[in-house]
């Protein structure tokens, strides 16, 4: 484990990284996952991004005609990678990450530089105006937005600390709220209407805390070994007590008395949750089984991927009853051995359907708002679904 990431969380976030750069993989990259014992192997390769996108494509043979592909304009085809695709309040798309910029060699090994860049879409993202972000080493790993006003973490797994930084016109200006040391890795951030920012942490031991920022000043919630998939709410925030005998939904107020407790039958923790921005949960474990647990108005629903057991997760989308799954599943013939598709249910679960998308190697980040559905495919290009 590393800054409170899993070996498993490693591995899918290094799996983006090698896709989302549509360039040479240097060993720089990959060497900021040495910790991780399933990425070791990858240190001494060279893959070639461009030419297996450009070979996938050519074996594509056809794709669902709910889904759309397009190039985005202003966005470059390679060294630049996108951690984070978030909709605004209104009809803007904002898109984080960073790009790669060459620093020389060093023992014969080509070294890079990441540094933070941040874009901005109104028109769904056909076209992209690179936002005035100031210049810094890292990326931009989470935002989120009310209004005028934008809040972004800026993380790299092996970074020495993460940065939040607060924008008051839409991202024009920029300051920076709050530096965060390595020993901590956040996981979600939340701005309030009244400018409050709020943010869960986990530690190294895996200990969850609550910070709130508040002009100045720092409070800090430190929840009881076992307290996992914090979630932010409106009023406080939410946690599940894992034990074997029985677990736990705790319910806080926001600062951290619980105010209820339910108890819950759960087979096992849940690797990773997420929040819409209708207030459900999803609970799930990415790159792993089709096991999806949702969290809505207080009860809990399994969602069960009937006829998709060989179906594996790596994220899901969830708005009223429109269900989105974005995974895949082996298949000996399919290129790099496996299908990558997306799961669609319009009827809360009821029933599902596969469909295939234009371009199965790249599917993230994307995010879903109001019925529309947007994901980054690589090269700079993006899949929307009609």
């Amino acid at each position: 484990m590393h800054n409170g990431i899993s070996n498993s969380g490693l591995s899918a976030i290094l799996k983006r990284k090698i896709v989302n750069y549509g360039s040479v993989l240097s060993d720089s990259l990959i060497g900021q996952f040495r910790c991780c014992p399933y990425t070791r192997p990858l240190s001494k390769m060279k893959i070639y991004l461009p030419i297996i996108l450009i070979l996938l494509s050519l074996l594509s043979c056809g794709h669902n005609e709910n889904w759309e592909e397009f190039k985005g304009k202003n966005l470059p085809d390679s060294k630049e990678g996108y951690e984070v695709l978030k909709f605004g309040d209104q009809s803007n798309i904002y898109l984080g990450g960073s790009r790669s910029i060459a620093k020389g060699k060093k023992d014969h090994q080509n070294q890079f530089e990441d540094l933070c860049i941040l874009y901005e879409s109104s028109d769904f993202g056909r076209t992209w105006e690179k936002l005035p972000f100031p210049k810094m080493k890292g990326e931009i790993s989470l935002i989120d937005i009310d209004g005028k006003n934008i809040v972004v973490v800026n993380q790299l797994v092996m970074n020495d600390s993460s940065q939040i930084l607060l924008s008051e016109d839409q991202g024009r200006n920029w300051t920076k709220l709050f530096n965060y040391h390595d020993d901590n890795y956040i996981q979600s951030i939340r701005i309030d209407t009244d400018k409050n920012i709020r943010f869960v942490a986990r530690e190294r031991n895996g200990i969850q805390k609550v910070l709130s920022l508040t002009e100045s000043k720092i409070d800090t919630i430190i929840l009881p070994k076992g307290v996992r998939n914090v979630q932010l709410t409106d009023n406080g925030f939410i946690g599940i007590s894992y034990s074997p005998d029985s677990s736990k939904l705790l319910e806080y107020d926001r600062i951290g008395t619980v105010k209820s407790l339910t108890k819950i039958d759960l087979e096992k923790p849940y690797d990773l949750s997420k929040q819409t921005d209708k207030g459900d949960i999803l609970f799930y474990d990415s790159y792993s089984t089709a096991d999806i647990l949702l969290l809505r108005d207080g009860q809990f629903k399994n969602i069960e991927l009937e006829g998709f057991t060989n179906y594996s997760v790596v994220e899901p989308y969830i708005e009223d009853s429109l269900i989105l799954i974005n995974g895949f599943h082996d298949d000996d013939d399919a290129f790099l051995g496996v299908i990558h598709t997306f799961l669609v249910s319009e009827d809360f679960g009821q029933t599902w359907n596969e469909e295939e998308i234009p371009s199965s190697m790249i599917t993230e980040p994307g995010d879903l708002k109001e019925g529309r559905f947007l994901t980054y495919a690589g090269m700079g290009r993006f899949q929307k679904r009609k």
